[in-house]
C-alpha cells in the first residue's frame, strides 16, 4: 500500500508540474461594458491554483489598503468588499483537475470596475476590462 500512494501522489505532482508548464489561466467575459451593466468575469485554473480575485493588484475582498481609481482618485479597499462592491464569486469544479470561478458584480461603475481582474496571484496573466461610460451609449444610438 505505500508504494501505491507513493506513485499516486508522484502522479499528482507530475500533473500539476504539466499543467503549471503550460501557465494558462483561460479567462472570458466582455472586455468593454457600458456603466451600469452588470460584470462577469470568469476564469478556468487547475485545482491545484489558489483562487484569489484582485483589482489593480488588490484583493477585491481585503480591508484598509487604499486603491488607486482609473481616475487617479484613492478609495479604501473596503469599498471592494461584497457589502460595498456588491459582488460575488461563484466556484465550479470541471472534468481533468480545473475549476472555474465567476466573478459577478450586479453594477458596473466606470471609476471603479475599470482595470485588470485576477483570479490568481501567481500568474502575469489577467483580464482587462474598460467600462465606457453610460453617456457614451446615449450618443451612440442617435
Amino acid at each position: 500500500m505505500y508504494k501505491c500512494a507513493v506513485i499516486g501522489v508522484l502522479i499528482v505532482v507530475l500533473l500539476h508540474q504539466s499543467i503549471l508548464a503550460n501557465g494558462k489561466i483561460v479567462y472570458e467575459g466582455n472586455s468593454q461594458i457600458m456603466e451600469g451593466d452588470p460584470i462577469n468575469i470568469s476564469c478556468t485554473l487547475t485545482i491545484f491554483e489558489p483562487i484569489k480575485w484582485q483589482l489593480n493588484g488588490h484583493n477585491i475582498n481585503e480591508s484598509g489598503a487604499k486603491t488607486t481609481l482609473s481616475g487617479g482618485a484613492t478609495v479604501p479597499s473596503s469599498n471592494l468588499t461584497p457589502a460595498h462592491f456588491n459582488y460575488t464569486v461563484n466556484e465550479a469544479v470541471l472534468e481533468n483537475g480545473y475549476v472555474q470561478s465567476v466573478l459577478s458584480i450586479e453594477r458596473s461603475d466606470k471609476f471603479v470596475h475599470t482595470g485588470l481582474y485576477r483570479c490568481n496571484t501567481l500568474y502575469n496573466d489577467g483580464f482587462f476590462l474598460t467600462v465606457v461610460d453610460g453617456k457614451e451609449r446615449k450618443t451612440a444610438g442617435r
